[in-house]
């Protein structure tokens, strides 16, 4: 069975960032949505290392099947050139430790992460990493 796409998502990209806001709760459906955005602008951007400013403050949770489309996305990134990433949220929120927590852990053997409160504060951090981009936050 089909469902409706659910979760809220914005994507762009600007130099080697690539700027993703996630909101609501995402189903597998959403997820694969999603997914397919953040790939074509990683397309865009060819195969250059890039990295990734993640805005998940107002972000809720995603469905187990949802959760393995992701896993299996942040595979092929590696491959693509995925080499950091500055997430926004709260570590202390449910959300975060049920569902983002491990995912971190695991995808640390390739790329950097960091977890910050603002997106400033998380883009300060990739220019520092020698990233370029988004002189104005998306």
């Amino acid at each position: 069975m089909v469902f409706f796409e659910h979760g809220e998502f914005a994507v762009s990209h600007e130099g080697s960032i690539l700027s993703f806001r996630a909101a609501g709760t995402f189903n597998v459906e959403g997820s694969e949505a999603c997914i397919k955005r953040i790939a074509a602008e990683i397309e865009r951007m060819g195969r250059a290392p890039f990295a990734l400013l993640v805005d998940q403050l107002d972000w809720e949770g995603v469905t187990e099947d949802g959760l393995e489309v992701w896993v299996s996305a942040a595979n092929h990134w590696e491959r693509h050139g995925h080499r950091a990433m500055a997430r926004i949220c709260d570590p202390n929120r449910l959300t975060y430790q049920t569902f983002l927590a491990e995912f971190d852990r695991q995808h640390l053997d390739y790329a950097q992460i960091e977890l910050f409160n603002t997106r400033r504060d998380g883009l300060s951090w990739l220019w520092r990493l020698g990233f370029e981009g988004y002189e104005i936050l998306p």
